[in-house]
């Protein structure tokens, strides 16, 4: 099944060094279906500070499964 990651760039909770590591753990778990990764600037909480650009991802994402 198809998956991603909304890596958030400028995430200070969950620095990106911290997403990456994350998205090479979960890859090594399932190496056939590892993750499709798209970068958003921005903080922790996209939804209430980049709504019209995480809104725009999630449509792409959608359409690609």
């Amino acid at each position: 099944m198809p998956h991603s990651y909304v890596r958030l760039t400028d995430d200070r909770a969950l620095p990106p060094a911290t997403q990456d590591l994350m998205i090479a753990e979960a890859d090594r778990l399932t190496p056939d279906s590892s993750f499709a990764v798209h970068s958003l600037p921005g903080g922790h909480s996209p939804f209430p500070t980049r709504p019209a650009e995480l809104a725009e991802l999630l449509g792409r994402i959608a359409k690609q499964a």
